[in-house]
């Protein structure tokens, strides 16, 4: 879990990190199958296929964070992009800064964290902020374009 949080190995790839505890219990499974293809269903995975499996894993983990490194990801961009989805998802002509870090509490663990987040979605002609009367969060409202070709 540590590789997980801010600083940690996979922090810039938090999903694909989460999902490879999963992973390699698979692919333990897997190799258990391979070796004991006539009594797999009688025995336990045995500690050498573990093993194998967790090198696997750490090999696997090594390419990934190399590709996610030449790909560039942006965590910014990243949750634009999902916050982009969730709108879309909800069909939403307006929302709160409220409602955003509500509604991905995972993703924005602070409010400041959904600041950038979504001024690159304003940049991107998405959204723009709303001018409230007497709200105290930002509203914005939403390029109904974007439902254009759904």
């Amino acid at each position: 879990e540590q590789d997980l949080a801010e600083g940690g190995r996979f922090e810039y790839c938090r999903d694909w990190g989460g999902k490879l505890p999963g992973a390699v219990g698979r692919i333990a499974g897997l190799f258990h199958v391979a070796r004991h293809k006539e009594s797999s269903g009688n025995t336990s995975v045995c500690l050498e296929d573990m093993q194998a499996a967790v090198e696997t894993g750490k090999a696997l983990a090594e390419h990934a964070l190399l590709a996610f490194d030449l790909m560039a990801v942006d965590p910014d961009i990243s949750a634009s992009q999902k916050v982009l989805k969730w709108i879309k998802r909800n069909q939403l002509k307006e929302f709160s800064h409220r409602e955003v870090c509500q509604d991905h509490r995972s993703l924005f663990t602070k409010s400041k964290d959904a600041v950038e987040p979504l001024k690159i979605l304003g940049e991107h002609g998405y959204i723009r902020e709303k001018q409230a009367k007497s709200s105290r969060s930002t509203l914005y409202e939403v390029n109904l374009l974007i439902f254009e070709g759904d």
